[in-house]
């Protein structure tokens, strides 16, 4: 497990940079579920890349690791999984009270940011969204500037780090809509194909005794919604 490169994103609060230290919620478990079977993680292990970057080098590289990512049935077959951690709600959002929809059909006519080779953008990729409407960004706060120009109509993302991301920003989270939920999902590590099977049972091990022991859910209540 020491050999193992862990990499993730800035994508607060799951995993960012601050104070020139890589933390965040993923990170904490990261950390105490290896502690829980007597492992120390290596601080020089963990980086930080673009999503799609990051995403590229796991599945061609051994020994690495990819966190947090969504387990769906595009991705499945690409990697080994250690989870559950998180659950994640992925939804349409937009400050536009005119916008309405009950399906992803409805919002066609209306520009659309979403990640680049992330969720967002598997779901719009899936329901043959049109490809003129899809605006690829980086990371939520470059979705956020976009929204505040009006370059965009809608953002497609998860609930938590799009809300985490609004309120950083200083903007009133009360003013963002979710127009419409296309997808709950859960968040796993997503380890290269090649990785030994004693490092997978490993990490799930560590895993499964933080949350049975409440650590887990001691820091997962540090994504509860602050009030407004």
């Amino acid at each position: 497990m020491n050999e193992t490169v862990f990499i993730t994103e800035h994508l607060p609060p799951y995993n960012y940079l601050e104070n020139k230290k890589i933390q965040g919620i993923s990170v904490d478990i990261l950390r105490e579920a290896l502690a829980a079977v007597g492992i120390k993680l290596n601080e020089s292990a963990l980086h930080i890349y673009p999503w799609a970057r990051g995403y590229k080098t796991v599945l061609q590289t051994p020994n690495t690791c990819l966190f947090s990512t969504a387990r769906n049935n595009f991705r499945e077959k690409h990697f080994k999984w250690v989870g559950p951690i998180i659950e994640a709600t992925y939804s349409f959002y937009s400050q536009n009270k005119n916008i309405k929809a009950d399906s992803i059909k409805d919002l066609e006519k209306y520009y659309i940011t979403t990640s680049r080779q992330g969720i967002g953008d598997h779901i719009l990729q899936k329901n043959k969204f049109p490809k003129n409407k899809i605006d690829l960004s980086n990371d939520a706060l470059t979705m956020v500037k976009k929204l505040k120009k009006g370059r965009i109509d809608i953002i497609l993302e998860n609930e938590n780090v799009l809300r985490y991301t609004v309120r950083k920003e200083g903007m009133d989270w009360s003013k963002f809509i979710n127009i419409y939920t296309e997808n709950l999902t859960e968040l796993y590590f997503a380890f290269n194909k090649q990785t030994p099977d004693h490092i997978i049972k490993q990490l799930q091990k560590g895993i499964d005794i933080i949350r049975e022991n409440g650590k887990m859910a001691d820091i997962l209540n540090r994504l509860r919604p602050l009030p407004e």
